[in-house]
């Protein structure tokens, strides 16, 4: 990308795996950080987005075939199973972003969940349980970054001027031509979510569409687009793509939850999760 360069993603991790309740799909973001109302001001307009990405193998969510298959050994083995609700089967092999970013603080975190089972023998190898991993990238309105421990404490480091982020609404300037240069060519405008996107196909890649917001340069992302199925969730600091089609079944779906923008985005949309 052309235009000012972000800087080496910032690191702020909260990793953690842990077994949920059926209500999983509803979180709660708390925290002392982030509380206040979002503010575009000066620098642009506030954005909130929530995106799910599910990955693919041969057209297949190959986490959630992968259950559904011992599932099948173990009712044919008779062996005991604990098996997932179905509120947590469904959640298998995709991944939520949420972006909230505003003129003085922009959040990034990415929630992924997986199944795992016990090993310690035979009579234990169907008692599944769900897991959960959380990361999140918070850069706040004082210029500092802030880690979350897995035990809910927040820890603040000062960052160096010159590891800053563009301001939210900063011009990004760059030349879309550069997409065509590494096999990217237009394919049309779309609408996903109630929002503008222009559609991208990968020319290397036959079958593979992404459809990157092309509204983003008013807070100030790239539009140039880019394959985001198996890349850091930092990546979302920058851009923002609203819907992708997989490549004969391969690589990953996106589709777009909610987006909103300027006094919709509230406060709590900048809390660190616990």
């Amino acid at each position: 990308m052309n235009g000012r360069a972000l800087p080496p993603v910032l690191l702020l991790a909260l990793c953690m795996a842990c077994s949920r309740a059926p209500a999983v799909a509803e979180e709660s973001g708390v925290g002392a950080v982030g509380s206040e109302p979002a503010a575009g001001g000066s620098h642009g307009t506030a954005v909130a987005a929530e995106l799910m990405i599910e990955r693919l193998v041969a057209g297949e969510n190959h986490l959630r075939k992968d259950y559904d298959d011992a599932l099948e050994i173990c009712a044919a083995a008779g062996w005991p199973i604990e098996a997932l609700t179905p509120a947590q089967v469904e959640l298998l092999g995709k991944r939520r972003v949420e972006v909230a970013i505003d003129g003085k603080r922009r959040l990034v975190r990415g929630t992924e969940w997986a199944t795992q089972r016990p090993t310690e023998g035979i009579g234990t190898l169907c008692l599944f349980t769900f897991t959960e991993s959380v990361h999140e990238y918070y850069d706040g309105p004082d210029r500092s970054v802030y880690s979350v421990h897995e035990d809910g404490t927040v820890q603040r480091q000062e960052q160096p001027p010159e590891d800053v982020w563009p301001e939210a609404g900063e011009a990004v300037d760059e030349d879309l031509t550069v997409a065509e240069a590494i096999g990217w060519q237009r394919d049309g405008e779309g609408n996903v979510a109630g929002q503008p996107c222009t559609w991208w196909r990968r020319q290397t890649v036959p079958g593979l569409r992404i459809c990157m917001w092309n509204a983003a340069k008013v807070p100030g992302f790239s539009q140039l687009p880019s394959d985001v199925c198996n890349v850091d969730v930092g990546v979302f600091n920058d851009r923002l793509p609203l819907a992708q089609e997989p490549a004969d079944g391969a690589s990953c779906r996106i589709r777009t939850v909610r987006l909103v923008t300027g006094t919709q985005v509230p406060g709590s949309a900048f809390s660190l999760k616990q």
